[in-house]
């Protein structure tokens, strides 16, 4: 009320100065009514709100949860158990000829028969006849023995054992039915046959059994004293030594049975072979 009772007293004013010279009253008017009006409405001051504040929370991006690594382990690849050498010692062989063992090598006219191996007889066109000690290989210095017994054929043959086989030589100690000791060597390019005990105390042994009778027989060969390129040879019969042979050569050979002539059968049995080390010097 207050405020239209101001806007009659201008209006009032206006018409009453109508008379002067001026600006049209109309116009006037117009103006002051409207800066009238314009006052009187209240001015609206509009305090802007604050823009709200983001905070930002960086909220962390949720990482992979990692994986475990697995770090192998190395597991140590096992090792070969080691090969226990065994220390080198003398070879021994024996057979007592019950079953063929694949032991005689070259045993061309060979049976195994009632526990005993028999050897022959060959023809004539064979000759001088081995069975070689397979187990016994190639050796210097040794002793070997067997028993052997006379079964069929001419008397006047010699059989036995073979101790020294070669590319050129075959030597071999031999005994008959007369009681009679050979020991051979054979030439094996020439074909010749060279007799080593050329006394007659070494050819004729009344310790010999004659007949069918069984002999044991041996031979060792043994290292001169402390040499390694020179033997004696020692001949058994039954255990005894009845003539030694001095200072030979020493040479690797093959070791076995023999028989120097064909027409002749004999049985071996009880074989024993055994190696000789020489004790160094």
């Amino acid at each position: 009320m207050k405020k239209f009772a101001t806007l009659i007293m201008i209006i009032s004013a206006i018409l009453m100065t109508a008379c002067n010279t001026g600006p049209a009253a109309e116009d006037l008017a117009s103006t002051l009514v409207v800066q009238t009006v314009a006052a009187s409405i209240p001015t609206v001051t509009e305090t802007p709100s604050p823009a709200p504040t983001a905070t930002l929370t960086n909220t962390p991006v949720p990482t992979d949860t990692p994986i475990p690594t697995h770090t192998p382990t190395e597991t140590p690849v096992p090792t070969d158990t080691p090969t226990i050498t065994p220390t080198p010692g003398p070879i021994t062989f024996s057979d007592d000829f019950a079953a063929d063992t694949g032991a005689w090598l070259e045993c061309r006219v060979c049976s195994w028969e009632d526990g005993q191996l028999l050897f022959g007889p060959f023809t004539p066109s064979e000759g001088p006849n081995y069975a070689i000690c397979g187990p016994c290989g190639e050796t210097t210095y040794f002793k070997m023995e067997t028993d052997v017994t006379y079964v069929d054929g001419p008397t006047d043959r010699g059989f036995g054992l073979l101790f020294r086989l070669t590319d050129d030589v075959a030597w071999q100690y031999e005994i008959s039915t007369f009681q009679i000791s050979f020991l051979w060597e054979y030439d094996r390019h020439r074909r010749t046959w060279d007799l080593l005990n050329r006394d007659i105390d070494e050819i004729l042994f009344t310790g010999l059994k004659p007949g069918y009778s069984t002999n044991r027989i041996g031979v060792e060969f043994r290292p001169s004293g402390n040499s390694t390129t020179k033997g004696d040879l020692y001949v058994l019969v039954g255990g005894t030594v009845i003539f030694i042979v001095y200072n030979l050569d020493a040479e690797l050979a093959q070791v076995g049975l023999a028989m120097g002539f064909h027409s002749i059968a004999v049985a071996y049995d009880n074989f024993y072979f055994e190696e000789i080390i020489p004790t160094p010097e």
